[in-house]
């Protein structure tokens, strides 16, 4: 008599504690990416980028990631593994990873719709005088007006609408019905400038610390303090520098020593960022630590 095949559930299905504690960790990595994007999102809006763009800088950082882990020992990028852990097609992975080592150029139909229309301006013939300098648009003519830069350039989007968002960003001047460009190359390129990119090294050095598998934080504060004037605000940046200096540089030469002794073997770092802002309204000065 055939003997029946008994399948233990274990070897059959995952443990539940395990899901449980995987479906954790992703929902906690999730929400750790979504506060992140939130707090930049008003920049990346600010700076005009897109939806898109994001989409393909999240594929590539994957893919990257992935890639380290996927060497076999050949030397060969198992672009499989790569697949199976970021759940692209391995037509796209071999795509990226051929141009990972090239410049990339920004798309212009993947640009912010706005500034494609200001663009557009700045370049198209049909829209420069004889000096090649944009000519000023009237809103009312179809043909050759801001209504049909908005259409050559911006597509099925209705002309009030680009024209509130360029005004709100302060790229044109409306007067007697024409609309006059206020921006050129260069302004459009030093709009974009603002402090988040001075502090991402910083950021991006916290975040990977902080990523790694046996990183143990051991402390975090943040504290915020106020300054009445242009004057107390430099006094107090000056004295939170000092002693935040005078602070590191006492941790790092103890008992008198100028520089602390090549650790040993085992020895763990301990890492620590000061990042100080100044901003407007009720937070005049915001102080963060983290170590």
């Amino acid at each position: 008599m055939p003997q029946k095949r008994v399948t233990s559930p274990s070897s059959s299905r995952k443990s539940p504690s395990l899901r449980t504690r995987g479906g954790q960790r992703s929902r906690g990595s999730r929400e750790t990416l979504r506060l992140l994007l939130e707090a930049v999102a008003p920049s990346l809006l600010r700076d005009g980028v897109t939806a898109q763009q994001i989409y393909d800088l999240a594929k590539d950082a994957l893919i990257k990631s992935a890639a380290a882990n996927a060497r076999m020992a050949s030397g060969k990028i198992n672009q499989s593994k790569i697949a199976a852990a970021t759940g692209l097609t391995r037509p796209e992975i071999r795509r990226r990873l051929e141009r990972s080592g090239n410049p990339q150029t920004v798309d212009v139909r993947a640009l912010d719709r706005s500034t494609r229309v200001i663009e557009g301006w700045l370049r198209d013939p049909m829209f420069l005088d004889e000096k090649g300098k944009p000519r000023d648009l009237s809103l009312r003519n179809q043909s050759c007006g801001f209504p049909a830069l908005v259409r050559r350039h911006s597509g099925d989007i209705p002309p009030r609408a680009v024209l509130a968002v360029l005004q709100a960003k302060q790229l044109v001047a409306v007067h007697d019905q024409r609309v006059r460009v206020r921006a050129s190359k260069r302004s459009l390129a030093e709009s974009s400038k603002n402090a988040l990119p001075e502090v991402a090294p910083y950021i991006v050095d916290t975040i990977r610390l902080a990523s790694r598998p046996a990183a143990n934080l051991k402390y975090a504060t943040k504290a915020r303090l106020f300054a009445e004037s242009p004057k107390d605000e430099l006094l107090l940046t000056e004295t939170v520098v000092t002693a935040i200096a005078s602070a590191i540089a006492t941790l790092a030469a103890p008992d008198g020593q100028s520089e602390r002794a090549k650790p040993s073997q085992g020895t763990r770092q301990l890492s620590i960022g000061v990042t100080l802002i100044a901003s407007s309204a009720d937070e005049k000065l915001s102080a963060r630590t983290s170590s």
